[in-house]
């Protein structure tokens, strides 16, 4: 039976190797909706060595292995300078058109590539969070700034034409990160701002051009009025004209006659018109 110095050195030697375990290996849970991204610290490739791993509880060496968590569905990011959304720090985009400095707050969907992680990981080497907030936000800009250059819209322009700007940033987004991210989506959250003086001037041309609208609408109304009007009268010029072609002597006299009030002569045109005579009375 052994004794009680042989059994402290017996639980010593498993504490030890306890301690020495839980520093060689660590665990991390990847919940559902995302995937996991198992990359080598060390090595003759160093973090390009990376691999995908799927969901649930994720075993790995905490000195040589990392473990990245990547979603694997359409997410959406909001750019935005309020601070009641996004980022704490402003992320809305700035660009120019026509020298007028342009501050957009937009939002932009996209999915990961799952099969390209690895090589998303070494062509970047940044977590979901670094990667929206950094590379992908500054390539953004750029892609505003490029877009900008190839239309060359007005300020007033880039008001009427949000669609088709942010239609082109998406093009250009997909361009640059493909293939390892899959563009969703991306619009305007709300309409572009301009410095105040700039949208100052936006207003009184847009109210200039909407009063120039309603009094041509006035002008269209007025014209299918009288145009109605002048139709009415027409019509009625010639139903008077058809109505007096029917007036033979035949219909004159008997409209006089439904108006005669029983007296003679009765005349109409200065023609005596002859009517049969009332018997007289017997006494």
């Amino acid at each position: 039976m052994p004794n009680l110095a042989e059994l402290g050195v017996v639980v010593a030697a498993g504490g030890v190797s306890i301690v020495v375990l839980t520093q060689f290996v660590g665990f991390t849970n990847v919940p559902t909706g995302e995937v996991g991204l198992r990359i080598q610290k060390y090595g003759e490739v160093g973090a390009i060595n990376a691999e995908v791993v799927p969901g649930g509880t994720v075993w790995f060496n905490p000195w040589t292995t990392v473990i990245e968590r990547f979603p694997t569905i359409p997410v959406t990011y909001t750019f935005t300078n309020s601070p009641d959304e996004g980022d704490s720090k402003p992320q809305g985009v700035q660009f120019s058109a026509s020298g007028v400095t342009i501050t957009a707050n937009v939002s932009a969907t996209f999915s990961y590539n799952q099969k390209e992680l690895p090589g998303y990981w070494s062509q970047y080497r940044q977590d979901p969070n670094d990667f929206i907030r950094g590379r992908f936000r500054l390539k953004m800009r750029e892609c505003f700034v490029e877009v900008g250059e190839q239309l060359k819209y007005t300020a007033i322009e880039v008001l009427q034409n949000q669609t088709v700007i942010a239609s082109r940033v998406q093009s250009c987004l997909q361009k640059s990160f493909s293939p390892f991210i899959e563009m969703g989506g991306f619009t305007f959250t709300e309409p572009p701002k301009f410095p105040q003086a700039v949208q100052n001037a936006i207003d009184a041309q847009v109210a200039s051009k909407q009063a120039a609208e309603a009094a041509r609408n006035k002008l269209e109304q007025v014209k299918a009025e009288n145009q109605t009007k002048l139709l009415e009268a027409q019509g009625e010029a010639k139903a008077n004209r058809v109505r007096a072609q029917g007036l033979t002597s035949e219909v004159i006299q008997l409209r006089l006659i439904e108006k005669w009030d029983g007296k003679t002569p009765l005349s109409s045109e200065g023609v005596i018109l002859n009517l049969p005579s009332t018997p007289a009375a017997k006494n």
